[in-house]
């Protein structure tokens, strides 16, 4: 299995999204952790299938989970 790290910033994000949508539905708030955690283990797993964000920073990529974009290298 492989594994993946997320940065500080990425965490403050994620808690900050996750706040924001609990505050209208906890559910969504879950789910969206959940989402969020998938991709991760996913990319983890398949590392080039997100789009290249090369023109932003040599070796970027990243993957939609609208309306968000989890930018990886």
């Amino acid at each position: 299995m492989s594994n993946y790290s997320l940065t500080d910033e990425a965490i403050e994000d994620i808690n900050e999204i996750c706040e924001y949508l609990s505050n209208f539905n906890l559910d969504s708030a879950h789910q969206f952790l959940d989402t969020i955690e998938q991709k991760c283990q996913m990319l983890a797993q398949f590392p080039n299938m997100g789009r290249s964000y090369a023109e932003l920073s040599p070796e970027l990529r990243g993957i939609s989970t609208n309306p968000y974009i989890i930018f990886y290298r």
